[in-house]
């Protein structure tokens, strides 16, 4: 078996064993963290032979996954209750709890805080826990999204308070997740992963494990540039959406269809790259990346100035969906106090329940404050908090729409019936150019 540069030692933890057990599909692994990230991966690598552990704190997470039940999109529920009865899948509320492991891949939240700083102090948690925990040898991998350094500053120290040197006793990898909710094309397993270590014989065990279960693995000099690679991949697509959102206040002063623009310019075949209007760029990675690069270039003293506007444009672009609503109804002779506008949509992508960071929320709390009565409907989203009030999706039919003096379109779900909110086009704030006259079968999977 091949196992990189380094020259392996005889007595070093990286023992022939451990990086067989990695690399065959044969080891025991822990994931901390059952959410979206975490929970795919797991089931992903024990569905490939891996003996997997998840480790989640949310009782209503534990209570529907002892029950078989998936609560993420793409993770089937059949799998789920096979995986758990054949005892491939076992679940854990605490890292003592756990046991030993080979591998360790910690795929906790990330987010920001009420100033938009980030967050880590979960990552944090969960790496002082397994520190406590963890054998000599083990691999520990952190999946989590964060700006670069944080590998560095936070588990290398949590193991050398145990004496554990990186790559002699402990081996600490990253390997940032690249997972698309409600991608039906690309998965955790035929997705290319990006995978580094802290030293030479971290990054090899870190490549064996990964290369298990998922089928392109893509070694990087540093998990530094690493954890630069996710970040700046979210920041690139939040810079393009912010702009795309930019060519669409532009159209509407020519009275153009940026919709067609950006189709148009995708006939060229080099060069160009289609990004398309919408409410705002929503999910946990695009706005919140971006805010996680931008803190750490700060604290070295650099400067972004295009992705510090871009998150400015891009937590703005509410308000500008909530103007267009003023327009609309000003243009009906109606203020926008006192008036019925139902939001279709407030998850932050199509065909999935996500809400984080979607701007559909800010949208509807925008309109509240403004003094509209707003109702949503999303077929995927039953309930939303909002300002501390609970809302319910409400039916979308011909009856509920009538009611309605504005419609705005935010989340193009392919459950909902476009066909019948077109009817009350006259209505509609229509932020994805869902309703343009080619509108149909041929052109909703292009959406």
């Amino acid at each position: 078996m091949t196992t990189g540069s380094w020259e392996l030692i005889s007595d070093a933890p990286a023992s022939t064993d451990l990086l067989e057990r990695l690399g065959s599909g044969a080891a025991s692994v822990t994931v901390v963290g059952l959410g979206y990230v975490g929970l795919t991966v797991a089931v992903t690598a024990a569905a490939s032979g891996h003996q997997v552990t998840g480790i989640e704190v949310d009782p209503e997470r534990l209570r529907r996954l002892a029950a078989r039940q998936s609560y993420i999109t793409d993770v089937d529920d059949a799998l789920v209750g096979q995986l758990l009865d054949d005892g491939r899948l076992k679940l854990a509320t605490t890292a003592a709890a756990a046991g030993p492991a080979d591998a360790w891949i910690i795929a906790v939240p990330t987010p920001v805080d009420e100033l938009r700083r980030p967050d880590i102090s979960i990552v944090e948690t969960v790496v002082r826990d397994i520190a406590r925990v963890a054998e000599r040898g083990t691999l520990v991998v952190l999946e989590s999204t964060t700006y670069p350094g944080t590998t560095e500053q936070v588990l290398v120290p949590a193991f050398a308070e145990r004496g554990f040197e990186p790559g002699v006793d402990i081996l600490i990898g990253y390997s940032p997740e690249r997972i698309d909710p409600g991608n039906q094309t690309w998965g955790v397993a035929n997705t290319p992963k990006l995978v580094a270590g802290i030293t030479p014989r971290c990054q090899e065990a870190t490549r064996l494990l990964y290369s298990s279960f998922v089928s392109s693995v893509v070694p990087v000099s540093s998990v530094r540039a690493a954890e630069m690679a996710k970040v700046y991949e979210n920041s690139w697509r939040l810079l393009n959406v912010v702009f795309a959102n930019e060519l669409d206040n532009l159209c509407r002063v020519f009275d153009l269809d940026a919709r067609e623009i950006a189709d148009v310019c995708a006939t060229k075949p080099f060069g160009f790259l289609p990004f398309y209007p919408g409410p705002g760029a929503g999910g946990h990675c695009l706005p919140v990346d971006s805010l996680y690069l931008l803190a750490a270039v700060r604290q070295l003293g650099g400067q972004a100035p295009m992705l510090e506007l871009a998150c400015e444009m891009n937590a703005g672009r509410p308000s500008e969906v909530v103007e267009m609503a003023r327009e609309l109804l000003h243009r009906r002779d109606r203020p926008l106090e006192g008036s019925r506008v139902m939001v279709v949509g407030v998850a932050y992508k199509r065909n999935v329940p996500d809400i984080r960071e979607s701007p559909a929320l800010r949208i509807i709390e925008l309109l509240r404050q403004a003094g509209a009565h707003v109702c949503y409907h999303d077929p995927h989203v039953a309930v939303v908090d909002v300002d501390g009030d609970t809302l319910e999706s409400c039916a979308l039919d011909a009856h509920s729409l009538e009611q309605q003096d504005c419609i705005i379109a935010v989340t193009d779900h392919d459950l909902v019936d476009w066909q019948l909110v077109s009817r009350y086009r006259t209505r509609v704030v229509d932020t994805r150019h869902i309703l343009r006259s080619d509108y149909g079968a041929a052109t909703q999977g292009q959406r």
